[in-house]
């Protein structure tokens, strides 16, 4: 089961995805603005609750590419040549740039050797690291297939169950430090990125195919996600108190819990929707932008960050002006990447 024409409920997931990935590098401007205030309030456990929502980020992503590519059939070599190399290529010229960019401002030279090494460790530019963890997918890719191959709901939902029950033990195992758990280790590579939420994403986009949610699968889902929401702000929350330290250790736990719902909800949701023409063609151009914008966040930053700066001055709300910025990064990204992918060998990569 593969796509063959335009799905707008897609397009407006890549571009919740793009929002959360904007947000999660906002630091203390946005994600992390709870950190300087006072424990307790609305506003307070609001920040919480947005900081655990926006680890769905990078789960969303990849199961959207979950979604597109496990239906398909290509061998080995195309996979390497098309698919493979192109990421590559992308990784190396965009960490260049990254890299060229801060000899540039530390008035430095340009070392062959210190970039070989940086590009290695993956430490050029730490939000990156989507682009490794995409390559292994990448590689992974002709197994997972198979595996795809079998998905049904009965695999959809134990593939969840044993995510959950890893992170449970990992919850456990960093409560108690000196609690050692052997069977841990191994069950833990269910969790990894490049294996679980393309194949959750394709289990759920081939559910959905199936049939539309029905009001009592829309009552568990949004069951599942609230308990986990506030369970994992508890959580960071708690930690705070007890150890007065705010960690991730607990925002990245759970994230399928979180993810699945956000991703079935909102396809089934706007699939019901008419939507224009005009407005889908929208929705598919900030969504043909969303790589382009994640590989220039900080280019483009440069000049958002001044209507950042200009709401606070009049507001002073700063999770407002960290939205509004968000925003102006994403039209700002889309216009330009726009323009720029109707070069043909750029629009190859981008």
């Amino acid at each position: 089961m593969y796509l063959n024409k335009r799905d707008s409920s897609l397009d407006v997931l890549r571009i919740v995805a793009i929002f959360f990935v904007l947000f999660t590098h906002t630091g203390s401007m946005g994600s992390k603005i709870y950190t300087g205030l006072e424990p307790g309030g609305v506003y307070y456990i609001f920040c919480i609750g947005l900081d655990t929502l926006r680890i769905i980020c990078v789960p969303l992503f990849l199961m959207l590419s979950g979604t597109l590519l496990l239906g398909k059939t290509e061998s080995i070599f195309f996979i390497i040549k098309k698919r493979i190399s192109r990421i590559f290529i992308v990784l190396i010229v965009f960490s260049f740039i990254q890299y060229w960019w801060q000899i540039r401002t530390l008035e430095s030279e340009i070392s062959g050797s210190e970039f070989i090494y940086l590009f290695y460790t993956g430490n050029i530019r730490g939000t990156y690291w989507y682009l490794y963890c995409y390559l292994a997918y990448l590689l992974l890719l002709p197994m997972l297939r198979n595996i795809a191959s079998f998905m049904n709901r009965k695999i959809f939902i134990y593939i969840i169950i044993i995510s959950t029950f890893s992170d449970v033990l990992g919850l456990i195992a960093y409560e108690f430090s000196d609690l050692y758990c052997s069977f841990y280790g191994y069950i833990n590579i269910i969790n990894g990125y490049a294996f679980l939420y393309p194949l959750l994403g394709y289990g759920a986009y081939k559910y959905l195919q199936e049939k539309q949610l029905s009001w009592k699968e829309y009552i568990v889902l949004i069951i599942l996600f609230t308990i986990t929401l506030c369970g994992c702000s508890w959580l960071v929350y708690h930690e705070y108190v007890t150890k007065g330290v705010y960690s991730e250790a607990h925002i990245w736990r759970f994230t399928a819990l979180l993810v699945v719902p956000v991703y079935m909800i909102i396809y089934d949701k706007v699939r019901r929707k008419h939507i224009s023409d005009h407005f889908a063609k929208l929705l598919a151009t900030i969504s043909n932008s969303c790589f382009g914008i994640y590989l220039c966040e900080n280019f483009l930053e440069m000049y958002t960050l001044k209507i950042y700066n200009y709401v606070i001055n009049i507001c002073n709300i700063k999770l407002l002006a960290c939205i509004i910025y968000i925003f102006c990064t994403i039209l700002l990204g889309t216009a330009i990447f726009s323009i720029v992918k109707r070069i043909p060998l750029v629009a190859k990569f981008l």
